[in-house]
């Protein structure tokens, strides 16, 4: 995730103005490393997803009520999978689109996690928006966060990477950490040992 030094997650509707070159890097390289990137469909369309640079590389959007253009590059291409509910009606999804179903009414991010695992993706990089976050943090699912801290305030009322959902404090360790000009880049272990 990116943010701002006044905690925004975007900057008119996407996080691309908070990088730099150097965060845009690290993001190249931690999804060739992980080899399946999972997302929010809200994120997904923000951010103007496409399919994936890289070969090895899955891409999963999850949507509870799956509401897209199924003729855009991205969901024709045969390594991006919608991972939604079993409540989903077949009919909203086209043949052609990969799916993951788990969960009735909520996503089961970890009965989806499971079924990913079986396609082969070992690592997963989650990469929000902050919804996505908040189920992955209270379900306790995060090994590692990786936060570039922006020097750029930008105001408003825009949410933080983790959503509003209400858990207990999760313990994270300091990792690693660099610089690169103005912007900070902090990886975080989950500490399990408390």
């Amino acid at each position: 995730m990116v943010a701002s030094i006044d905690s925004a997650i975007d900057s008119n509707g996407t996080s691309g103005p908070l990088g730099n070159d150097t965060d845009r890097a690290l993001l190249g390289v931690m999804r060739r490393e992980h080899g399946g990137v999972f997302v929010g469909a809200s994120t997904a369309k923000n951010e103007n997803y496409q399919p994936s640079k890289h070969p090895g590389v899955r891409l999963f959007i999850a949507a509870r009520n799956p509401d897209h253009d199924w003729d855009l590059p991205l969901w024709r291409d045969d390594r991006t999978t919608l991972v939604t509910t079993y409540g989903t009606p077949n009919s909203d999804v086209p043949a052609h689109v990969q799916t993951i179903r788990a969960g009735h009414g909520d996503l089961d991010l970890y009965e989806a996690l499971v079924q990913i695992r079986r396609l082969g993706v070992t690592h997963l990089s989650c990469e929000g928006g902050p919804r996505i976050n908040a189920a992955f943090v209270g379900a306790d699912l995060f090994d590692e966060v990786s936060l570039t801290l922006s020097p750029l305030a930008v105001g408003g009322t825009i949410q933080r990477s983790v959503g509003i959902e209400t858990f207990e404090p999760r313990r994270f360790r300091l990792a690693a950490h660099a610089a690169d000009g103005d912007w900070v880049f902090l990886r975080y272990l989950r500490d399990r040992s408390g």
